[in-house]
């Protein structure tokens, strides 16, 4: 019974998570290691948006890890900025950004 319960409510705040995501609009969806970094908007050079944790997670955020800097919102919720450097593709000589996780 527990068990069934616990699915149902993982179930339950996916898909009230999954409504909020869409409202967002974002940009684009990612896991940081394990967490869900949501970009609202970015520009060359900088990104911006929320970093939601997974409480049962050993990673929690902390500033200046792989470019990013934290605002916390809630208890798993956290406003982001980050950084992004650019990267050189040597095979077609063109800039990339190096966002990507």
């Amino acid at each position: 019974m527990k068990q069934k319960l616990t699915v149902y409510l993982a179930a339950t705040a996916g898909i009230a998570l999954a409504n909020v995501l869409r409202q967002l609009r974002p940009e684009r969806i990612y896991l940081h290691d394990v967490n869900v970094v949501v970009v609202l908007t970015s520009m060359p050079g900088k990104a911006q948006g929320l970093y939601i944790c997974v409480p049962e997670a050993s990673m929690m955020p902390s500033n200046g890890t792989d470019g990013f800097m934290f605002e916390r919102l809630g208890s798993h919720v956290y406003q982001f900025e980050r950084e992004q450097k650019a990267t050189i593709d040597r095979s077609a000589a063109t800039s990339k950004s190096a966002l990507a996780p």
